[in-house]
């Protein structure tokens, strides 16, 4: 029985399969890990709680003041094919290098991804600040009035009964700047300002505690309603202008983006006697410089090496598809189009599973593993415990363009199936002289 037409066609669907393999095994990425830390108002207190030194007096409400804080903050790594063959054929420490300078390119990127949630929670934090305030005020009245200590839930219906101050008004409020403060860093204008003057919510909140800021800083005594009110204003005033001092920090030329920001950040922590980086290139090139001149020759070797073997690796991988081909080509005029395709078949899958796949399911048994871990180290529950929740605010994602190879390698098994039988009778009638 004469196979051919089917073997030829179902050689060029091994081709295909191999060419894609090679092409995502030397442009894609060989291993990437996307973490993300979950950061929430509980997690904040706890840490900003357990900063605080015995003994010391708690004078902040680190509950309300980190109240409907929610966000994720990410950081990736990547580790490029090209890399990793570059390691192979030509200076692997220029091979560490482009890695490190990769590497910083994406933490900038994930840096700009941040910069939204956190003016959404620095907004928060502000407007929880006055929140905070207002209720403090009525917590004492309350307090008086009741004889003994308020819940909660008892300020906010004062808050609101009393001044129509709801819940959802000041979650609003901080949403509303957030909305404003993320458009102008988008490039839209300036109406932060505008926001917080207009803001009915803001006006409420201030003149709950105005009375009392007037006892505090002039002594007690008797104020008219339009002394209350111009000290209601003029903290309101100074809420504006800690916004308006934070926009000008950001855009000292008077330009405000996203790369300001960073750039800023960066200044900031570097200090007065730091280098001033001008922009985020710049803040990349330092910070490789930096990293790169602090790593001494064996740790530079011992990272080299280490892309090295996994260059290797993955030669010996694209070499397994690319052997594949060859001989697909090879015995396309033979009268025995059939090939075998053990290797590519036993190689194609390894990176994925190796790299993505295997780490994938033992981060997923992170908590069993660390509890094992405890039990072996016979640590107390606490810390057991300190793990179990640090796990919870982590995510992680493992993946790689690998995938495609470990797909392709799966349809060869397929294909096999019915494809060594061919093979089987194209072997046979050879040996017969048919």
């Amino acid at each position: 029985m004469n196979n051919n037409p089917k073997i030829i066609v179902t050689n060029i669907i091994v081709i295909v399969l191999a060419v894609l393999s090679i092409i995502t095994l030397c442009t894609g990425n060989f291993f990437a890990v996307q973490l993300s830390i979950h950061v929430d108002g509980d997690l904040l207190t706890s840490v900003a709680e357990e900063q605080m030194q015995e003994g010391e007096e708690n004078d902040v409400d680190y509950a309300t003041l980190f109240e409907g804080i929610d966000m994720n903050i990410p950081f990736s790594f990547q580790l490029q094919s090209a890399v990793l063959l570059q390691a192979v054929t030509g200076d692997s420490s220029a091979a560490v290098r482009a890695m490190l300078d990769n590497q910083l390119g994406i933490v900038i990127d994930d840096l700009f991804n941040l910069v939204d949630e956190v003016l959404a929670a620095f907004t928060k934090i502000v407007i929880n600040t006055v929140v905070e305030k207002a209720k403090d005020q009525i917590y004492h009245e309350l307090a008086a009035s009741l004889g003994g200590n308020p819940t909660d839930e008892q300020v906010m219906q004062e808050l609101e009964s009393q001044y129509g101050i709801s819940e959802s008004d000041i979650d609003n409020l901080a949403t509303d700047l957030s909305d404003t403060l993320i458009a102008f860093l988008q490039g839209g204008p300036n109406a932060v300002s505008e926001t917080l003057q207009t803001s009915e919510t803001l006006d409420k909140l201030v003149s709950v505690y105005a009375e009392q800021a007037l006892i505090d800083s002039q002594g007690a005594g008797s104020y008219t309603q339009a002394e209350i009110d111009a000290k209601a204003q003029e903290l309101k005033n100074d809420i504006i202008h800690q916004f308006d001092e934070a926009i000008a920090e950001w855009s000292p030329e008077g330009d405000i983006s996203e790369d300001g920001i960073i750039v800023w950040l960066f200044n900031k922590i570097q200090g007065e006697e730091g280098t001033h980086i001008a922009n985020t290139d710049e803040v990349k090139a330092y910070i490789a410089d930096k990293i790169f001149g602090g790593m001494d020759e064996s740790t530079i070797r011992y990272i080299s090496s280490v892309l090295k073997y996994l260059g290797i690796f993955l030669l010996i991988v694209i070499g397994s598809w690319a052997y594949l081909i060859l001989k697909i080509l090879v015995k396309f005029f033979a009268r025995n189009k059939t090939v075998g395709m053990f290797f590519p078949k036993f190689f194609g899958w390894m990176p994925y599973v190796l790299f993505v796949g295997i780490p994938s399911i033992l981060f997923r048994s992170l908590n069993t593993i660390l509890n094992k871990f405890a039990a072996q180290l016979s640590m107390d529950a606490g810390t057991v415990a300190t793990f179990s929740e640090f796990a919870n605010w982590i995510t992680v994602k493992f993946s790689a363009l690998t995938w495609v190879s470990a797909l392709c390698s799966v349809a060869l098994m397929i294909i096999w199936f019915f494809y060594h039988r061919w093979r089987k009778e194209a072997k046979a009638a050879k040996r017969a002289g048919k």
